[in-house]
């Protein structure tokens, strides 16, 4: 199998590598994970002060855990069955004007993520089969031990982690993609029904395949994955009431519940909230679009700055950058030593497993009618268009915004879009400072809040190219202080993408690359630079 890797470097390089063989680097690039795990839970000890009741059964216990990955198959059977029969047929008709049935924005509204989230619960699935059968084979062996025969140590070397281990780390990787989906979910289900009503194309294709798809709708299969989290919460619960204190699965059970429950209650509250944070935003940012309400959209972060004059690298203007899920936008600040999310009325607070800020409406303008507008909209600009360089070498906390719009066929309109984006259209290099002359912060924090803000970027850049559909990994790391990001596709599907990068590295065999020729030409746009690392032996060339 060939895959490809898109490698995001915030300082203007970009890459993208085909990776032969993706499951065997899958397995090294997570090997540590997993030991960061064991290491993490080995010397857990319930506490004293809150006694956790159980009853030992182990013969109930075995059994709850095969009838979980009883109803895991079953599950992952359902998505994979709806995925096949009604997604990615009419996903692949979308484009083409004459067979649609929906359209590529009618695709991205109601059927989401849903391919991600089949892509994760079948490595939860492929898991959970090896730990039975090699769970299995361990109790053959066992048996046959008193026997004469002796059990092959191989095969007890075969069972890496424990059952909650996989609980664990699957339920991590569950959380992104799933608090996407299901933060979405009940408008999709909206927009289905709509379409159903309003497009007899799509309503009538529904209508013809509904005898192999049983009584299920797409509202019920886009309800699965909301009904299968609650149902983890359920089993981990009842699983550790017959787990015991000296069990080495209760650590990682415990751990895997809490994320469960995380991603069960995720969604919640959270439009709430998001609404009441975007509207004192636009109460408090003077000339700030009313599009900036979107239930699509999220605050990531924030960092105060100074923007500079590139010639003499003295302050223009005390800024704010507000980092969204799809956007870059830039605030002006009425001075150097305010900040900007509270002129906004809210409270930071980070969450500590996704790194994301949690934010408040501030209770002392939760109140209050209407905020002073002391924030001046600059102008903000689709992620897409958009990269972070290295600033003047002289301001170690600096760096550069440089703009390169290559959405010439934009819905917006040129009036609209120049008054949103003129900001960055006028000016495609802008110089912005961490500076701490106006509030004695310490170089080493202010280096480490421009750090972290160029971190928060490279993610939600790439997060924003991600091609769900299309996905088949997504892991991020760092070298020599770059920051790199890589979203994983199969070759195959490489042409589809319309947002690809314009340098590459290929890794791959040698006669692969008359497939991958094949590939390229069926693009569009194609990288500007392309470069090969071939395998051999031992070594690479």
């Amino acid at each position: 199998m060939i895959s490809r890797v898109f490698l995001n470097d915030l300082y203007g390089g970009k890459y993208i590598i085909f990776i032969q063989g993706y499951g065997q680097f899958y397995d090294a690039m997570t090997a540590s994970s997993r030991e960061m795990i064991r290491s993490r839970h080995t010397s857990f000890i319930p506490s004293t002060t809150e006694q956790r009741r159980f009853v030992k059964n182990d013969k109930r216990r075995d059994n709850l855990i095969s009838e979980f990955i009883v109803t895991e198959d079953n599950y992952v059977a359902s998505l994979r069955a709806f995925i096949t029969s009604i997604v990615h047929p009419i996903r692949m008709r979308a484009r083409d004007k004459q067979k649609r049935i929906l359209g590529p924005y009618e695709c991205g509204k109601v059927f989401m993520n849903i391919e991600q989230i089949l892509q994760v619960n079948e490595a939860f699935r492929l898991d959970l089969a090896r730990y039975q059968s090699t769970s299995s084979n361990n109790n053959n062996n066992t048996a046959t031990s008193g026997t004469g025969n002796e059990a092959d140590p191989s095969s007890q070397q075969q069972q890496q982690l424990d059952f909650g281990e996989i609980c664990l780390i699957h339920l991590r990787r569950f959380v992104g993609c799933y608090h996407k989906f299901l933060l979405g979910v009940e408008n999709a289900q909206t927009f289905n029904t709509k379409e159903q009503k309003d497009n007899p194309t799509y309503d009538a294709y529904l209508d013809k395949i509904k005898g192999t798809m049983g009584n299920q709708t797409v509202y019920d299969y886009l309800a699965l994955p909301g009904q299968r989290v609650g149902r983890y919460t359920m089993f981990l619960k009842e699983l550790m009431k017959h787990t015991t204190d000296d069990h080495p699965d209760l650590p990682s059970l415990t751990e895997a519940l809490k994320t469960a429950e995380e991603i069960a209650n995720m969604s919640e509250d959270y439009h709430t909230k998001l609404i009441k944070i975007f509207h004192n935003m636009l109460q408090s940012i003077q000339h700030c679009p009313a599009s900036l309400l979107s239930q699509q959209r999220s605050l990531i972060c924030h960092l105060d700055a100074s923007e500079l004059d590139p010639q003499t690298l003295r302050p223009a203007h005390p800024v704010t950058l507000f980092l969204f899920t799809d956007k870059l936008m830039v605030v002006r600040r009425p001075s150097y030593v305010s900040d900007g999310l509270e002129l906004c009325g809210l409270d930071h607070e980070r969450d500590k497993t996704t790194g994301m800020l949690s934010l408040l409406v501030r209770k002392a303008e939760s109140s209050s009618k209407r905020l002073d507008r002391k924030l001046k909209f600059r102008g903000w600009i689709s992620l897409n268009d958009i990269e972070i360089h290295d600033g003047a070498a002289e301001l170690p906390t600096s760096f550069t915004l440089v703009t390169s719009v290559t959405d010439t066929a934009s819905e917006t309109d040129p009036q609209t879009r120049d008054a949103l984006e003129g900001y960055f259209l006028e000016d495609a290099f802008r110089l912005f400072h961490v500076s701490g002359e106006y509030t004695s912060t310490p170089t080493k924090t202010l280096m480490q809040e421009k750090e972290k803000f160029v971190e928060q970027f490279g993610k939600a850049k790439s997060s924003h190219r991600r091609h769900d559909e299309h996905l088949l990994e997504f892991t991020q790391s760092q070298w020599k202080g770059r920051y790199f990001f890589a979203n994983i596709y199969r070759l195959s599907t490489y042409s589809m993408l319309p947002n690809k990068s314009e340098m590459a590295i290929a890794y791959l065999r040698e006669d692969s690359l008359s497939n991958m020729k094949a590939q390229l030409t069926n693009c569009y746009i194609i990288p500007h630079m392309l470069g090969f690392i071939i395998p051999e032996d031992d070594h690479f060339k």
